[in-house]
């Protein structure tokens, strides 16, 4: 029997969407002057159907974003999932044309699982769309906290801030809130949390009251740094830089109003002032004055407001800074771990005593069918191997048997396969059936002792990480 069962874990998550690379359909007059036409993105996300029956959800349609070809669209998508258990979404990417003949163009869509992405570092999978550019989804972890933490109200407003535009017009700045999180490759990428609109022709701009969810930019951590970044909007897509500060909650919830910072662009040279008039936790504001960023949607969302992303700004810059730390009341879940950055290393130990039956006989559990149905053992690899194996740094695995006796003699564990690690499931599911073209005879007793010995000194291992959690499967019947 199986000692240890996979227990499902009820999780929630956020699902955020970027794009980068993203190619427009042009227009057949764009096509003739070899003009190139920025698309105008938005994505839908939708939850696949996970039986025959079941119909797809949509669970929302982000912002639209215009002229763009690398998309970070702030609005965040709630969803519900089980550990264990296969959850597919859909990301489709639209370019909104309404102003033209060809509305609505579909540039491309790629298909997630939620697992798949949970297992990557930085919890951020990307998927080519045909040429077209990638798509990256982008999986958060939440707690009930999540939606009981008390926003971060902030009103915000510039003073003397230096104009891009020259000599004939004024600047029309924006700003986004930008979280600190870990990257694909490693080390710290800037995610846009928020995206304000744009005041026209204002160098002293007072932008609206916008309500964030503390948990969504910082953990809700006081300590852990993130951005404001002001931009000058332009209705050609391009928008230039116009300064930033990098602050935190204590310092904005413990200053004096109004809290003035120095806004320094990208070159290190200041470039006006940053007033926070407000910045409190659990203020009530009306639907109207809460800005895009600071929502969450999953069913029916409602109609959304475009704002305009520049191709050559890229907000994630990597950053070297310590690791963040995750303010918890209570236990922490398997998606926090390997939210965290732990890698699991699965080991499989399967059980060949003499109580699962003579292989040889139709409906034992070993019984290996030439009609290629698997037999409960291979069913069990396969539904549980396959879960866990998307968090295996390596997809290697150790894989023993105990509980046979070979030539004689009784073996609480020997090697399954022709190597000490296997490939892949298949590897594992391949190994499995060659073991009984050797010369094995089902006997027992059951004793697990040194199998647990084996995966000990693996875990132990001097070429095994120290961020790492060895995960031993042992049975495999149900």
């Amino acid at each position: 029997m199986m000692s240890d069962t996979l227990q499902h874990v009820h999780q929630t998550a956020l699902v955020t969407v970027s794009a980068k690379s993203l190619q427009s359909r042009n227009s057949t007059r764009a096509s003739m002057v070899g003009a190139k036409r920025l698309p105008n993105p938005f994505a839908i996300v939708t939850k696949m159907s996970s039986k025959d029956g079941e119909e797809p959800i949509i669970l929302g349609k982000t912002e639209t974003i215009t002229k763009s070809s690398n998309p970070t669209w702030t609005y965040a998508f709630k969803i519900d999932f089980t550990v264990g258990k296969l959850y597919y979404i859909n990301v489709g990417v639209h370019d909104d044309s309404s102003k033209q003949k060809y509305k609505n163009k579909p540039l491309g869509s790629s298909i997630f699982e939620i697992g798949d992405i949970l297992g990557t570092i930085g919890n951020v999978k990307g998927k080519s769309i045909k040429g077209r550019g990638v798509i990256y989804v982008r999986v958060m972890p939440v707690t009930d906290d999540h939606f009981s933490t008390p926003d971060l109200v902030l009103e915000l407003k510039g003073s003397s801030l230096k104009n891009t535009e020259g000599l004939f017009r004024k600047s029309d700045p924006f700003y986004e809130l930008q979280r600190r999180d870990f990257a694909p490759g490693g080390g710290y990428n800037w995610y846009t949390v928020c995206r304000s609109e744009h005041v026209d022709n204002e160098l002293d701009p007072v932008w609206k009251p916008t309500a964030v969810n503390v948990v969504r930019l910082c953990d809700n951590d006081h300590s852990i740094p993130f951005r404001i970044c002001v931009f000058d909007w332009s209705k050609k897509g391009n928008y230039t830089d116009m300064g930033m500060i990098e602050t935190n909650l204590e310092v904005l919830l413990n200053a004096k109003s109004p809290n003035r910072f120095t806004l320094k662009n990208q070159k290190g040279k200041e470039c006006g002032v940053l007033a926070v008039t407000r910045a409190d936790m659990g203020g009530v504001l009306s639907n109207a004055a809460i800005l895009p960023g600071a929502e969450y949607r999953s069913l029916d969302p409602p109609p959304v407001q475009s704002q305009n992303i520049s191709d050559s700004y890229m907000p994630s810059a990597p950053l070297v800074v310590p690791p963040i730390s995750v303010p918890s009341t209570s236990r922490p879940t398997f998606v926090d771990y390997v939210s965290s950055g732990c890698e699991l290393s699965m080991c499989v130990a399967i059980d060949f005593t003499g109580s699962n039956g003579d292989p040889r006989q139709p409906g034992t559990l070993h019984n290996i069918n030439l009609n290629g149905q698997m037999n409960d053992y291979q069913k069990a690899i396969t539904a549980v191997g396959s879960i866990i194996a998307k968090y295996d740094h390596n997809q290697r695995f150790p894989v023993w048997g105990f509980g046979a006796k070979f030539d004689g003699l009784i073996r609480h564990v020997f090697q399954v396969g022709d190597s000490a690690q296997l490939n892949g499931i298949s590897g594992i599911l391949g190994g499995y059936r060659n073991v009984f073209s050797s010369p094995l005879h089902m006997s027992g007793p059951t004793i697990f002792n040194e199998v647990i010995q084996c995966a000990k000194a693996f875990a132990t291992d001097s070429e095994v990480s120290e961020n790492m959690l060895t995960v031993l499967l042992s049975g495999f019947s149900f």
